[in-house]
This record gives C-alpha cells, sequence and structure tokens, in this order.
C-alpha cells in the first residue's frame, strides 16, 4: 500500500511541477519559447488582463511558437550515428 501511494503521488507531483513549469510565462522562456512567439500567441487569443475564462488548445500555442520559430531559425534533420544496411536477397538486375 505504501508503495502505491509513493507511486501516485510521485506521478501525481511530476505532473504537476511540468504544468507548472510550462503554463508560466518563466517556464516558457526556460524551454526556449521566444518573447515574439509569446506575443503572437497572446495577440492571436485576444487575451485581456482580466475576464480570460477561455480554454485554448495546447496545440494551438505550439502552432504559434512553431511558425514563429520557422522565421528565427530553419528546420534541419541531420543522422548522427547511421545504420549500415545490406540486403542480400535482391536481385542483381533490381533499378
Amino acid at each position: 500500500m505504501k508503495l502505491c501511494i509513493n507511486f501516485v503521488f510521485t506521478v501525481f507531483l511530476t505532473q504537476f511541477l511540468f504544468l507548472l513549469k510550462l503554463v508560466t510565462i518563466v517556464g516558457m522562456r526556460r524551454r526556449g519559447y521566444t518573447v515574439a512567439g509569446i506575443n503572437d500567441f497572446a495577440n492571436s487569443i485576444n487575451a485581456t488582463r482580466s475576464g480570460n475564462e477561455k480554454v485554448i488548445e495546447f496545440t494551438f500555442l505550439e502552432h504559434i511558437i512553431r511558425k514563429d520559430l520557422d522565421k528565427v531559425c530553419p528546420r534541419t534533420l541531420a543522422v548522427i550515428d547511421p545504420v549500415l544496411v545490406r540486403i542480400i536477397s535482391l536481385d542483381d538486375n533490381f533499378a
């Protein structure tokens, strides 16, 4: 029983701390969100200082941040540790 309570508490605490770090502006900045992206998000949802009872999908924030980061830094892809693949059952006249 003690192990079960410890597990539930640990899972709850980690999820709660993750949410606390992410939804504050300081937490967003710590995770690499740009100021321009945060401002674009606030402007796009028409945020005011009071009366914000809206529920905004988290994917919308990610979309706005991605759009802002595409202007600042281009996306690239690199293979760090390639794997050599050898196909032995292939015909010799395969095009």
